[in-house]
């Protein structure tokens, strides 16, 4: 069974203009729009975590594409967020590169492959869309960016 990134992803959890300019201020934002879907969540306990995360091994891309995510105990089901910066971000890209498109994640770690699963999922989505990247950056309104998130999943 192919497991759903649109089913986890809301209109409230997307953002078309990222204002950060660095990797912590980015953190900050899509901890907030996480925790639109997430509202009992401690927000600094969530900044610390993908902060640790990224510390550990950034999840940026060559691609100027960013997948931080988080496991956790405390949800049954995956939430996703994604943003789009227009000027880009410092994320830790291996190459230096800046980061315009954000997709984050906190998962479950009750369910070891589904990290795995959506992480692969997503990589397949932008892979096989080339102009992905620029359609999403090309968003002025949340409930564009997610319509047509949707919209590119559903052919995938």
């Amino acid at each position: 069974m192919t497991v759903s990134l649109s089913k986890h992803l809301q209109v409230e959890t997307t953002l078309a203009r990222l204002g950060a300019s660095g990797q912590k201020a980015a953190i900050h934002e899509l901890v907030g729009l996480l925790l639109k879907a997430l509202p009992q969540f401690d927000p600094n306990e969530l900044v610390s975590a993908m902060e640790q995360r990224e510390r550990y091994y950034s999840t940026a891309t060559l691609d100027g594409i960013a997948f931080p995510f988080i496991e956790t105990h405390q949800v049954e089901e995956p939430v996703i967020a994604l943003a789009c910066s227009l000027s880009g971000v410092e994320f830790g890209s291996p190459q230096g590169e800046l980061t315009h498109i954000f997709v984050a994640l906190i998962i479950p770690n009750s369910k070891p492959k589904l990290a795995m699963q959506l992480l692969a999922r997503l990589t397949r989505l932008f892979q096989s869309q080339a102009d992905l990247k620029n359609q999403l950056l090309n968003c002025d309104e949340p409930h564009e960016l997610y319509e047509l998130f949707v919209k590119v999943e559903s052919s995938l």
